[in-house]
């Protein structure tokens, strides 16, 4: 296997796995890290050549761009562009956590996920390590660690077992805890011309409130021909937004995977 292995028991261990990781990231490498769903494959989400790599390490073309992680609701407008209100509402009650906001990216950012029509999905993990990595190395793009259709790894093991020939490193935390039930590479709802997250993400969120918050936020009509364009019209009209509710009726359990589209007319 050509990926090194790093347990993280230890806050020496710790350390040592997020210098490890920030070399591999800043060498344009993929690496895998626990997060708090499944196990993720990650780069640099600034980098080119990584998300590149990415995408040839999942077997997975342009048209199925990574969605990106940040380490808190504060660095979203540094990636996102026109932020609607109820997506900082939505954020304040479920992030960290598995809630993903695809939105606008912000124009200037000099990267390339893939065929994204403009858009970037956006979530922050709740994770120790993964939090600690994104705080010091800064946003990753980071898809189900896994080939494309296979089984999502739930543990190091089952990463490996896909992608050690592939990554340079992985970070072992221990089982994730989608291994509760079978999890697969799960899509949110979208329409063909915008970006949709590709990670699993068993959701604890109060549905209550988030139904509450998605009433207040009128859906908007699309085209499936037609991609979403910014319009200038009054700030009340401009955001549109859905919540997007699935659910994964996998033993023992349903999980809810939230997400969050901001749809522009």
């Amino acid at each position: 296997m050509k990926a090194k292995l790093y347990p993280v028991s230890s806050e020496t261990e710790v350390s040592e796995a997020i210098t490890a990781a920030r070399e591999a990231l800043n060498s344009h490498e993929t690496i895998v890290i626990p997060t708090d769903t499944v196990y993720g494959i990650a780069c640099d989400a600034f980098s080119h050549e990584g998300v590149a790599k990415l995408l040839s390490d999942k077997g997975r073309s342009r048209t199925m761009p990574p969605p990106v992680m940040i380490f808190d609701q504060a660095s979203l407008s540094g990636v996102a562009d026109e932020i609607p209100d109820e997506v900082y509402e939505l954020g304040r009650k479920f992030w960290p956590g598995a809630l993903t906001v695809i939105l606008y990216s912000y124009p200037s950012l000099n990267w390339d996920l893939g065929d994204t029509q403009g858009t970037v999905a956006v979530r922050v993990p709740n994770d120790e390590f993964a939090l600690k990595l994104l705080t010091e190395h800064g946003p990753l793009a980071v898809s189900s660690a896994n080939k494309t259709g296979q089984q999502a790894a739930v543990n190091a093991q089952q990463a490996a077992d896909q992608l050690g020939e592939n990554v340079s490193l992985i970070v072992d935390a221990g089982d994730r805890p989608a291994s509760a039930g079978s999890t697969k590479e799960s899509t949110a709802a979208s329409d063909s011309k915008s970006q949709a997250p590709d990670t699993d993400a068993p959701g604890s969120e109060d549905t209550e409130t988030a139904d509450s918050v998605a009433e207040s936020a009128p859906a908007a009509e699309t085209t499936k021909d037609t991609p979403p364009k910014r319009r200038k019209v009054p700030e009340v009209m401009t955001h549109r937004h859905r919540l997007c509710l699935q659910q994964s009726w996998t033993a023992p359990a349903p999980r809810l995977w939230w997400c969050v589209r901001a749809l522009f007319p």
